[in-house]
């Protein structure tokens, strides 16, 4: 189980996308078409703690999470910042029904190696949604953003049983 501090963060940003088109094509049938992210919810914060250990903690997840997918999920600029994109394609991606972005690269539910990366979310998620000196819309809006993430783990969970 992961001890996780989540009083660190700091210029918590959080907003919904509507619906707009991506850069990817998907063919149905013969015409390929720009595929649509629907319900977007974007996150956009700074790990900052006492101690740096939700930092440090992330800082692990997301170097493993680069090792195993072979992609580098850090923020270029800052390693201390991160962005998630949470979103349900209108097409519908598959098993899973919500896709994650963190830091312009996919993370998908695929193997037991991207659960610390959804269980940080969660807990960091579920932490500021409660944070009262946040106002009910950011609120809510980060609630959603938890669902998602916990719907995703139902499927995989029963997937793997």
């Amino acid at each position: 189980m992961m001890n996780v501090n989540f009083n660190g963060i700091k210029n918590l940003r959080v907003s919904v996308q509507k619906e707009k088109p991506t850069n990817a094509y998907t063919s149905y049938g013969k015409f390929p078409f720009k595929t649509m992210i629907s319900n977007g919810i974007i996150v956009d914060a700074y790990l900052d703690d006492i101690g740096n250990r939700d930092l440090k903690k992330y800082n692990e997840i997301v170097a493993k999470l680069s090792e195993v997918n072979n992609k580098d999920y850090f923020d270029k600029k800052d390693k201390s910042h991160f962005t998630l994109l949470c979103y349900k394609s209108s097409l519908g991606n598959g098993r899973f029904p919500y896709s994650f972005v963190l830091n312009e690269k996919p993370i998908d539910f695929t193997n037991d190696d991207v659960l610390p990366m959804f269980s940080f979310l969660a807990k960091i998620t579920r932490e500021e949604s409660n944070n009262p000196k946040y106002g009910a819309a950011k609120s809510q809006i980060l609630s959603h953003l938890n669902n998602a993430i916990q719907k995703n783990a139902e499927v995989y969970f029963d997937i793997k049983a």
